[in-house]
């Protein structure tokens, strides 16, 4: 059985970038079913931790000592509650990448099976190398499916914006100017998810996140997010000891 194991996401994004403190590896792989993944990673892992079927993830210890979570290649079907695909499939690294939200977190990188180490070039077919040189945010793809695929998007668009120096594509910038996503949001994604985002946003520099999120997005927003009666919390990181 033949598996490919690819490097994905915010590590390559931020390698390419400069970053000297990247986010954990995340991995995915193409197999042709779930059940030839879960047995591949039963087979080649040190040792299987955690076997979660409804994400298509294994999570378990490679023989050069990491401990990773390896997720299922997949193409996902049409969302119609903002939160979870109505259907998903095994599918090849171009589907997997296809599905996720911004070009700068749709690169990957094949590697060693056994040493994790890259054993090929990016692999980029959506532009995400040419978005970073020009400092651009852009979904993968329509921006308007991509937000609503997942309601949390349009707050993770303002997080990376603000974190990591981006500036919208221009289908972005009017979907961050309009009430809808921030609306959709508010309807579909749990507070505890909303909360974690913000946290990460906030962490970075509590001044430019209220100044973007003021200045650069829909009034609604903000009275999503830190309104009267919103049962949001966050502590700035400006707060005095």
């Amino acid at each position: 059985m033949t598996i490919r194991l690819f490097e994905v996401g915010g590590s390559i994004r931020d390698e390419l970038m400069g970053i000297d403190n990247p986010p954990d590896r995340d991995f995915c792989a193409e197999a042709p079913t779930w059940g030839a993944l879960k047995r591949w990673c039963e087979f080649n892992m040190d040792r299987v931790f955690l076997v979660t079927p409804e994400f298509f993830t294994v999570r378990g210890r490679m023989p050069n000592g990491d401990s990773i979570d390896v997720v299922l290649c997949r193409k996902d079907g049409p969302s119609s509650d903002g939160r979870h695909p109505d259907h998903v499939q095994a599918g090849t690294l171009l589907d997997d990448l296809a599905r996720r939200d911004f070009t700068v977190n749709a690169m990957a990188r094949e590697v060693d099976v056994r040493t994790l180490e890259p054993i090929g070039d990016i692999i980029d077919p959506f532009g995400g190398q040419e978005d970073l040189v020009t400092r651009s945010l852009r979904c993968v793809g329509d921006t308007k499916e991509r937000m609503h695929e997942d309601g949390l998007r349009i707050l993770r668009a303002a997080r990376f914006i603000v974190t990591k120096d981006l500036g919208p594509s221009e289908d972005l910038r009017r979907e961050l100017n309009s009430a809808l996503p921030w609306l959709w949001m508010k309807d579909t994604v749990s507070v505890e998810r909303v909360r974690e985002e913000l946290q990460k946003m906030f962490k970075n520099n509590s001044v430019s996140a209220i100044r973007f999120l003021s200045s650069s997005c829909a009034q609604t927003a903000l009275e999503v997010l830190l309104g009267h009666g919103s049962s949001i919390w966050l502590r700035p990181t400006m707060e005095k000891k």
